[in-house]
């Protein structure tokens, strides 16, 4: 693969699925770069503490829903008040194991996300991504 994701987070409170979904990016060659928290709170800080820092702040970040803490929607509406610009310059996606409808349409209410995909992560919704980056950031590759 010769286009790649400058970085990419996993915010998913199961450090297995965080592992798996790893070992998926780093064997489809999508991004050599990947940072993942198994508690929600600790992947807001790290957004907080580097937002000013654009090369390490991820181009895209798969959040769960179902977690301890503090849920994915919560997550969201947190990340809103903290970077609100994060979502103009990375795409954000559920990434959860629900494919109950109700997620499916609240997902829809949040304007900052990109998509939804039902776990596990899959090589076949990376299409989607580098789609979407193509269309929001034309160039992000070179």
């Amino acid at each position: 693969m010769s286009r790649k994701l400058r970085n990419v987070m996993l915010v998913d409170d199961d450090p297995a699925l965080n592992w798996i979904s790893t070992k998926i990016i780093e064997l489809g060659g999508y991004s050599d770069s990947i940072i993942d928290f198994t508690n929600p709170l600790d992947g807001l800080e790290y957004l907080k503490n580097n937002s000013e820092e654009g090369n390490i702040l991820p181009c895209v970040l798969f959040l769960d829903i179902n977690m301890p803490y503090m849920n994915g929607w919560d997550f969201l509406t947190e990340l809103k008040i903290i970077s609100p610009e994060l979502p103009k310059t990375t795409l954000i996606y559920i990434l959860t194991s629900s494919d109950f409808n109700e997620d499916v349409e609240k997902s829809k209410s949040f304007t900052e996300l990109s998509g939804y995909f039902v776990k596990p992560l899959a090589p076949e919704y990376f299409e989607k991504v580098f789609s979407e980056l193509d269309a929001k950031q034309p160039g992000w590759d070179k």
